[in-house]
């Protein structure tokens, strides 16, 4: 058995759920978002909504995500200040939608502090 490591850059909240506590004909918070995301005017209202499970070898954390790249060694990513009003607009959009996904999986209570969005760096090994 061999272990891999990553490293992702996402927008997004990180949301109190074990991703490995559910039933077997339970879905997994994954799929239960992707599920939610199947309902059209879901996904109308929450277009950019995703999610990342990532973390320690079996114990991962789990994200609802706006935007998530895999952040390989020696590789840039340049956020920039944000203080362009397109990026405001942009952030206050997927603050937007992350919100409306949290109330629709009835997740609000599970918002991990500092509970606001914002850009993480979360390693993975697997």
């Amino acid at each position: 058995m061999s272990i891999s490591h990553g490293s992702y850059l996402a927008y997004g909240l990180r949301i109190s759920i074990n991703p490995y506590e559910y039933n077997d004909e339970d879905l997994t918070p994954g799929e239960q978002v992707g599920q939610a995301l199947s309902v059209p005017t879901v996904r109308a209202t929450c277009p950019d909504v995703g999610h990342l499970q990532a973390g320690a070898y079996d114990d991962d954390m789990f994200f609802l995500t706006t935007e998530c790249h895999t952040a390989e060694i020696a590789e840039v990513h340049w956020i920039g200040s944000g203080s362009d009003g397109n990026a405001q607009a942009k952030r206050l959009d997927w603050d937007r939608q992350l919100y409306r996904m949290v109330e629709i999986m009835g997740w609000r209570e599970l918002i991990c502090k500092p509970h606001t969005a914002g850009w993480f760096i979360v390693t993975d090994e697997s």
